[in-house]
């Protein structure tokens, strides 16, 4: 910090919004969530340089208002239900070591812009990128219990069927190709958890490609189908949650 136009009092108002709301929620709501003032909030709703990075002696509001929009950031904000349902996805890839602790924090700031709300929410969403890996473990699971949803146990049969299911999901959405996903399952938890095993044993047909009559399409196809009856089953049915006053 020598040198530059920073204070330690200047870096977490720079750095929790960046990091916690990629996007862009209400300011008022911005300012309750962090504990800013009202025109520090409405000055970090537009996206901007941190201070290390500005000219010196430049204010917050005048880089806030000049730099441009994050391409893709502003007004994609998911559903309470679809919000939900990634939180509980992300906790459990999380609990399994399949995603970092970060993009769990992530998942909960997207939560609060869909209107989800509760104090553990909020504060796991205030969450930085150095914290989180402490920090994720103990407000997770009261995060989740606020919001009606479940943590499960890690090692648990039913935290490995949900976390099959998230993956599955992460598939349809394109974050994984059918392959990966077979090879994820396979990898992860090898043919002993009979909910996953058809993906287990199409991971084996991609190996035995060339010897046999199969295209990797076909194969593609039917981890496709096995995909789909995975994410068919109820995953979570959150009930509305009035934000707090």
């Amino acid at each position: 910090m020598r040198g530059q136009d920073a204070t330690l009092e200047r870096l977490p108002v720079d750095r929790q919004p960046e990091e916690a709301l990629p996007h862009l929620p209400d300011p008022l709501h911005l300012a309750e969530v962090f504990r800013l003032d009202e025109k520090t909030a409405m000055a970090a709703r537009t996206p901007h340089e941190p201070c290390w990075n500005r000219p010196p002696n430049s204010t917050f509001e005048e880089t806030g208002s000049t730099a441009t929009h994050h391409e893709g950031n502003h007004g994609r904000v998911m559903s309470t239900e679809a919000a939900a349902l990634a939180l509980q996805d992300h906790a459990v890839l999380w609990s399994m070591g399949e995603i970092r602790a970060t993009d769990v924090v992530t998942s909960a700031c997207n939560a609060l812009v869909a209107g989800l709300d509760s104090p553990a929410l909020r504060m796991l969403a205030a969450c930085t990128r150095a914290e989180a890996d402490y920090d994720v473990p103990d407000l997770l699971p009261p995060a989740l219990d606020e919001l009606g949803l479940t943590f499960y146990p890690v090692g648990s049969l039913a935290g490995q069927e949900a976390a099959a299911r998230a993956l599955a999901a992460r598939m349809l959405a394109g974050e994984l190709t059918p392959r990966e996903l077979a090879f994820r399952i396979h990898q992860r938890f090898g043919h002993e958890l009979p909910l996953a095993e058809g993906l287990a044993n199409l991971d084996d047909e991609y190996d035995i490609l060339e010897y046999g009559d199969r295209t990797p399409a076909q194969v593609d196809a039917d981890v496709l189908a096995e995909a789909l009856r995975l994410t068919q089953h109820p995953r979570v049915t959150p009930e509305p949650t009035d934000p707090l006053t």
